[in-house]
């Protein structure tokens, strides 16, 4: 499921940042040898940012294999 998210200060649905060549993730502080994938988005008129998991199943997935 795709899901879009909006720009907190009412702009509108937020714009995917798209890179080949780049994977956008981070480490839970609590939990170091976990890493969390998703996608970059940001508002077009403010810049306001937002990382945000739009396929989250598949990611999901994807972290607790490569950890097994």
């Amino acid at each position: 499921m795709n899901i879009t998210p909006t720009c907190r200060y009412g702009h509108g649905d937020l714009l995917k940042v798209e890179e080949e060549t780049k994977v956008w993730g981070y480490v839970a502080p609590n939990k170091p040898t976990m890493m969390f994938l998703g996608n970059l988005f940001i508002c077009t008129t403010c810049g306001y940012t937002e990382f945000f998991d739009d396929e989250f199943e598949l990611t999901a997935r994807k972290a607790t294999n490569e950890h097994t």
